[in-house]
């Protein structure tokens, strides 16, 4: 009876196979065909595709002729491809999503990078153009100062352009951290030094010495770059 095959259909797809019929019924049509879950005898569902002649009488539907095809294997498997390809879809947009990520980070890396690659070149201009100016007026100790200050400079920026290739070659977008103990004061009085040559004197920086703790365990060359584009 239309009562016991209804109380069959699984209750997900009830409402839409319900949709159907009522559409081939208020259009008098011979013809209806569904696809659903159908309770076997052992409780459990299996797919299968539904067919049925519609008879009527006194144009009010009375009964229905057809048969019922097993397509639960074929139903799952297409159900299986499609949540492959779903699965898949999200993993092609979450790599797409990283590689976008990724980009835009390099890009904001070089970026900084560039600009920070201005104060130890201003440093080292200015270093060489104080001993081509006044070599002659200075004492040996000086100049010696202001080679050393050039060649840590130049370090300086060995240092930059190495992070900026391996952010370049990276996958992950990550610099190595190097940590040593920083002797505070030192590392502080050569920042300022290397600042003021960088920025031509145009500007006094002050130090308020008020640290407890005189040494701190750090990347330096990272804290460097930080203070440095930070102040210049």
């Amino acid at each position: 009876s239309m009562i016991w095959w209804k109380s069959q259909v699984h209750p997900d797809d009830f409402e839409n196979v319900n949709k159907t019929l009522s559409e081939v019924f208020e259009k008098k049509g011979a013809n209806w065909q569904a696809s659903y879950r159908f309770r076997c005898h052992d409780e459990s569902y299996i797919y299968i595709h539904d067919r049925g002649y519609v008879i009527y009488e006194d144009d009010k539907p009375v009964r229905m002729i057809g048969a019922m095809q097993d397509v639960h294997e074929l139903t799952e498997y297409r159900i299986s491809l499609e949540e492959k390809v779903k699965e898949h879809t999200r993993e092609l947009h979450q790599a797409l999503e990283k590689e976008k990520e990724l980009s835009e980070m390099k890009s904001r890396f070089v970026s900084i990078a560039s600009h920070e690659f201005r104060t130890p070149l201003s440093s080292i201009q200015f270093a060489a153009d104080f001993l081509q100016l006044h070599r002659h007026k200075i004492s040996e100790d000086e100049v010696e100062r202001k080679l050393q200050n050039i060649t840590t400079q130049i370090d300086h920026m060995m240092y930059l352009l190495d992070d900026v290739l391996t952010i370049g070659k990276s996958e992950s977008g990550k610099i190595n951290v190097n940590k040593s103990r920083v002797d505070l004061q030192a590392f502080f009085r050569d920042l300022i030094e290397n600042v003021r040559h960088a920025t031509q004197c145009t500007h006094e920086v002050v130090v308020c010495d008020k640290l407890t703790d005189k040494t701190c365990v750090t990347d330096e060359k990272m804290l460097f770059n930080i203070f440095s584009n930070l102040l210049s």
